[in-house]
């Protein structure tokens, strides 16, 4: 067995083949590993690494820097052959194993399903270096002949399940290919036919449809003609859609049925899917625009590409680990054992999934995985073979087992199996197992299916690494039905019965926790934690992946990478790695994730799905253009999202607020009547108003509509029209009332576990000047941990409760008591993975170098304090801009307000209003010399402060004379 494993398919790592452990290596050096990679057993010339790699150095210094990189990459990884000595290098194939020797193995024998398996994504996805052009002009020559061999592999495939009267496996392929060409009109049409032959008339209008957006929007071109023609023919009552083939009929039952035990029930068919009808499912919007941006009480500030990532590579199955093992996905198992107690299949058809994926190089679907494929396939939610198989196809699995429970005169149970062939229907191998419960059952006959796939059964029982209560199991399973459907209604007290009966069972109490609300869910999580280290290794990894996300906790990425090198299949993996990567600020490299996870999850793109991976993929994607101050290319990205769910309220929602980032208007309201359309509960909801008025500068406008909610909305509602409320008074210059109001919506949060109804005191207390005051409340948010909060979620809400408490400090003139803070910021702040956290004590260092007049060494800290201008702590904006003015540097000081007041109204941009911006831009653009510009961010300031405390009286005055010496006092009116 080598030592190592490279992974160039879909990004650039290193693992260590033993237990997929990530081995740490420099970018520079992993780039080495990759050429040598590349090049074979041809090996490449240590010159062209030079050239490639170090082009600035001299001959000397390249071939130095060479040697060392050799020297520190053996050290690494602990192998001392890592390259064959010679005078070309090459890898010691004894030693290393690669993805791209698997796949160019797989082309060069004839096995194009075996090479796409083993493509992973594009080649070195992701993965740039500094000052190394040429490099740059390699990888992408590379990743576009692969791309180019991907993509004939994909054809030939699809054209085999074609020509094999397999119109449902074609549609497989095809899908494929056209998620790596979607604005291939060809291609596109072979899929429609397929679709339309596999009975999928709806679904091959929706591709249509799908095509015809992204090339209108894309190349501004018309479609291809005979997309459009197809398309009609298959709208037109009545008439039947052309058929490629007409596929033979498939039998009732299995292929081999001597092999199978004479009692067996009826076996499970596994037919051509049935024709999927594409309903839409009303989900109840209960996520206000603040609570879909912050996640548990925090910003999620992320980074990345558009919905661009819509036209990325779908590869079916594809993962580093591929080419050593069929994916294995197991399906209905039926139960005949009488007495009208139906409840036993379902939990032992989990037990066999969790207990298969503990077996040495298995690869198996999750049932999690399989009950949201099989929802999006069919949202109503009726179940099939056909179904099963179908979502098995889709997921990318080669294999399927199947089978049926028996109970025996002695009380004793008969499990009878059946592992089928995907690609034809055949049973590949029956099975029969006996024991005494379903634990036994499930581990005899993991047992058996090992042996045949070559490996030894998993340590230990299934019982020993879940529950030993069937009757947990069976409340779990059940669970994990209802949340699969987006009904954490359902799913929740099902999971509680379910710790009820074992409160050691660790996924059930994961699960509980993603259930619950927010707030509840928090000490959830953390006891789900405690418990992970007794799940199997798959589960294990997935709750740690997810607790360490939402805890943003820097072990984050390890977890997600772990998981998606040993489960490529589990979406979650890809979806956590790409959040956390945005979080912390490494968009390049998040990309391929986050492409992967909408390729995964395509299909929840064609309908409302309560749970929807892709969704929120593409939701981070769009309002990560905000982050970067792109909000016309979020706009734009939104607007295609939009056109794809057009009757989903969440693109809508997105679409809102990436318009209100903007203050456009017309296009708000509009977005806003479409979200009013497919959700009427939108216009009751605070955050409509909110954002509606707020971002364009009409907080009056705000006020007046959430006063109405505050006198006539639901409990719910009036809570949050006070939050926004104090916004909106806030934003007038209002400071007594805001208070007020703040002080009304603490008091109706007594039991708050977290500090946040404290928030809105402290922070209108700053603003009337109080800062001593609004430091104390500050810090009352985050003074001790709370209840079963994970040392990470504490350090990061101390990191921010520290910030804004030394930052009032500041503003009161109490050097020693905000420069105390700076360390403990720092230490605290480091123990998150989001980039925001890390860098706040820059933000306390700039205020104390601004204190004592080093402007200069002041930018430099501010500089460093900055995660993004837009959704960071845009107080930093503010205070850089100040620093900068005092320096003579106007015009950089505009490039850093006008990004802060296209930010949000809420998470960090909420500690400032967009009046304070106006009122310094407008500063800023007088000492340009730019006077239209002053007078319209003067105007604006003198329309909102109109009925301002008397406090802010001489910076109102200011205001209006200098809006009267430029001659812009009409605007202001």
């Amino acid at each position: 067995m080598s030592l190592l494993r490279l992974r160039l398919l879909g990004g650039l790592s290193a693992v260590r083949s033993v237990d997929a452990s990530p081995v740490a290596i420099q970018p520079r050096r992993l780039a080495v590993l990759a050429l040598v990679a590349t090049a074979g057993d041809r090996g490449i010339a240590r010159p062209n690494v030079q050239a490639l790699l170090w082009p600035d150095a001299d001959e000397e210094a390249g071939r130095r820097v060479l040697n060392q990189a050799i020297y520190a990459l053996k050290r690494d990884t602990g192998a001392d052959d890592l390259f064959v000595d010679a005078r070309e290098l090459v890898l010691n194939p004894a030693v290393v194993e690669a993805d791209l020797w698997e796949f160019e193995a797989a082309l060069t024998a004839g096995d194009p399903e075996r090479a796409v398996r083993a493509y992973g994504g594009p080649f070195l996805d992701g993965f740039r270096l500094p000052q190394a052009g040429d490099l740059e002009r390699w990888i992408d020559e590379r990743r576009s002949a692969l791309e180019h061999r991907v993509a004939a592999a994909l054809e030939r495939l699809a054209m085999q399940r074609r020509e094999g009267g397999d119109p449902v496996g074609a549609v497989v392929w095809w899908r494929a290919l056209a998620g790596r060409d979607p604005l291939n009109g060809r291609v596109t049409l072979e899929l429609m036919r397929d679709l339309a032959a596999a009975g999928d008339r709806a679904g091959a209008i929706q591709q249509a449809r799908i095509y015809e957006t992204l090339v209108a929007s894309e190349l501004e071109m018309a479609p291809d003609p005979a997309v459009t023609a197809f398309a009609e023919s298959l709208r037109r009552p009545g008439k039947a859609p052309p058929v490629v083939r007409e596929a033979p009929p498939v039998a009732t039952e299995a292929p081999a049925p001597s092999v199978l035990a004479p009692s067996l029930a009826p076996p499970v068919a596994v037919p051509v899917a049935p024709p999927v009808e594409h309903r839409a499912v009303t989900v109840p919007s209960t996520v206000r625009i603040r609570r879909r941006w912050v996640l548990a009480g925090l910003a999620v500030l992320v980074t990345g590409i558009g919905i661009g990532a819509l036209l990325s590579r779908r590869v079916t199955g594809g993962d580093a680990s591929a080419g050593r093992a069929p994916l294995l996905a197991v399906g209905d198992v039926s139960d005949y054992r009488g007495g009208g107690d139906s409840t036993l299949a379902r939990p032992l058809a989990d037990m066999l999934a969790t207990n298969l994926a503990r077996v040495p190089s298995a690869r198996v679907l999750s049932t999690a995985r399989m009950l949201e494929l099989m929802r999006q396939l069919a949202p109503e939610g009726t179940a099939s073979a056909g179904l099963t198989a179908a979502a098995a196809r889709q997921a990318g699995a080669a294999q399927l087992v199947d089978g049926a429970v028996f109970r025996l005169a002695n009380g004793n149970f008969r499990l009878d199996l059946r592992r089928i062939d995907l690609a034809d229907g055949n049973v590949i191998t029956a099975y029969t197992v006996h024991g005494t419960d379903v634990f036994s059952l499930a581990d005899s006959a993991t047992a058996l299916l090992a042996r045949d796939m070559g490996s030894r059964p998993p340590a230990g029982s299934i019982a020993d690494v879940t529950t030993r209560s069937i009757a947990a199991y069976r409340l779990y399973e059940q669970g994990l039905r209802a949340f699969s459907g987006g009904d954490n209604r359902v799913a929740r007290p099902l999971f509680e019965a379910a710790l009820a009966e074992d409160s050691t069972f660790a996924m059930a109490a994961y699960y509980f926790a993603l259930s619950s609300d927010t707030e509840e869910g928090v000490p959830r999580l953390a006891r789900a934690a405690r418990l992970a280290a007794a799940a199997p290794e798959r589960e294990r990894l997935i709750l740690k992946a997810g607790v360490a996300f939402r805890d943003s906790d820097p072990l984050a990425l390890a977890y997600a990478d772990t998981l998606t090198t040993r489960y490529p299949e589990e979406i979650e993996g890809h979806l956590y790695r790409g959040l956390t990567l945005l979080n912390q600020g490494e968009n390049a490299t998040a990309l391929p994730s986050l492409r992967r996870v909408i390729a995964m999850d395509s299909l929840a793109l064609r309908g409302t799905l309560a749970r929807c991976a892709a969704c929120e993929a593409l939701e981070a994607i769009i309002y990560a253009y905000i982050a970067m101050d792109s909000a016309a290319l979020a706009v734009q990205e939104a607007r295609r999202w939009t056109e794809l769910q057009p009757r989903w309220r969440l693109p809508w929602e997105t679409l809102f607020g990436a318009l209100a980032t903007r203050g456009r208007g017309d296009e708000v309201w509009e977005a806003a009547r479409m979200m009013a359309a497919v959700d009427p509960s939108f216009d009751r909801d605070p955050a409509g108003p909110a954002y509606r008025w707020i971002p364009m500068d009409e907080p009056a406008s705000a006020e007046e509509a959430l006063r109405s909610i505050l006198a006539e909305g639901t409990p719910r509602h009036r809570m949050g029209a006070r939050w926004y409320l104090t916004i909106a008074l806030r934003e007038q210059g209002r400071y007594a009332e805001a208070l007020e109001i703040a002080r009304r919506y603490r008091e109706a949060n007594p039991a708050s576990r977290n500090g946040t109804p404290a928030l809105p005191v402290a922070q209108a207390l700053y603003d009337l000047g109080r800062f001593r005051a609004a430091a104390a409340l500050f810090d009352t948010s985050a003074v001790r941990p709370l209840p079963d909060e994970s040392p990470t979620r504490y350090a990061r809400r101390r990191a921010w409760a520290m910030t804004l408490a030394g930052g009032a400090l500041a503003a009161a003139g109490d050097t020693v008591g905000f420069t105390a803070r700076i360390d403990s910021v720092r230490v605290y702040g480091a123990r998150s993975s989001l980039c925001r956290d890390p860098l706040l004590h820059h933000h306390l260092q700039g205020l104390l170098l601004q204190r004592r007049a080093d402007h200069e060494g002041a930018v430099a800290a501010f500089r460093r304090a900055i995660c993004t201008t837009t959704l960071g702590y845009t107080r930093t904006n503010y205070a850089l801009a100040r620093s900068l003015l005092a320096l003579g540097r106007a015009q950089e000081a505009a490039a850093l307000l006008q990004p802060a007041l296209r930010g949000g109204i809420e998470a960090s941009n909420y500690y400032i209003t967009r009046a304070e911006l106006h009122e310094l831009l407008g500063e800023t653009w007088e000492r340009l010399g730019q006077r239209d510009s002053a007078v319209a961010h003067y105007a604006v300031l003198a329309r909102v402060w109109r009925g301002a405390d008397a406090a802010l009286a001489p910076r109102v005055a200011r205001v209006r004379e200098r809006l009267a010496a430029l001659g812009g006092a009409a605007r202001a009116r």
